[in-house]
């Protein structure tokens, strides 16, 4: 780790000194503070004011991370562009791009910590059994889904997050497939169910939803049914297909 600066309990200003610096040598960026999120752009959306960790990467991503979860409670993809500001004397960090429009704010009222560093790492993560594994498989031997299904393409963005895979199958309905190497309950089925909606609520038509992993619990399999999705066994590391649930036709 080089160019490494920290600061504790700066005042906004100082903050604001290490992070323009920060973004003009491109280096990765770490706040920790008090601080209210606004997002517009595909939606809109307001986080009040609360103590988060927002990390801003030299390549435009930043995540905005609460004290639970793995997930950011909001973010911007790379290619962002970010600069900061005082505003009413807080520290303000906005993050925009344009293909789609979306801007960013975190308005910090406090910060507590901040530091900036350069990280020499050009190594890529190798990756056995995972569902970046399933999901190469898909793009490339499309046929391992079923027979005419075609793989279109990989974390596609939704109004709900990044799709695993989209695709058509041999019928021309649309098909969504979230891909999960582990047995998987629910949640699963829900977050699936938000991708489908989706891109129904955009007028798209026959919509078919495809949970893809190795199992899934019996109340995971009843809301499946219930909602008229599906599942396809697929075992990463053998990647071996067994269709548990399939839907009759689609008007």
């Amino acid at each position: 780790m080089t160019n490494l600066q920290t600061l504790r309990n700066p005042s906004n200003r100082e903050a604001l000194e290490l992070v323009e610096d920060a973004i003009q040598s491109s280096r990765m960026l770490t706040i920790v503070g008090s601080c209210e999120v606004d997002y517009d752009g595909r939606a809109s959306g307001y986080l009040a004011e609360g103590e988060r960790l927002t990390l801003l990467k030299p390549d435009g991503t930043v995540l905005i991370h609460q004290n639970q979860d793995s997930d950011p409670v909001n973010w911007q993809p790379s290619g962002s562009r970010a600069s900061a500001s005082l505003y009413e004397d807080k520290l303000k960090l906005e993050s925009t791009r344009s293909s789609p429009d979306e801007t960013l704010e975190v308005l910090f009222h406090e910060v507590h910590h901040a530091s900036a560093y350069s990280l020499q790492d050009g190594v890529e993560l190798s990756l056995y059994g995972q569902e970046s594994q399933m999901q190469e498989r898909i793009m490339n031997e499309p046929e391992v889904i079923e027979d005419g299904f075609r793989a279109l393409e990989k974390e596609r963005e939704s109004e709900c997050g990044r799709i695993d895979v989209f695709g058509r199958d041999d019928d021309g309905n649309h098909v969504v497939l979230e891909l999960k190497r582990r047995r998987v309950g629910p949640e699963a089925v829900d977050q699936l169910q938000r991708y489908v909606d989706d891109y129904r609520d955009k007028g798209y038509e026959n919509v078919r939803g495809i949970l893809v992993s190795p199992s899934v619990t019996d109340s995971a399999m009843e809301r499946l049914e219930a909602r008229g999705l599906e599942h396809l066994e697929l075992e990463p590391e053998s990647m071996t297909p067994q269709r548990t649930k399939s839907l009759d036709e689609f008007d």
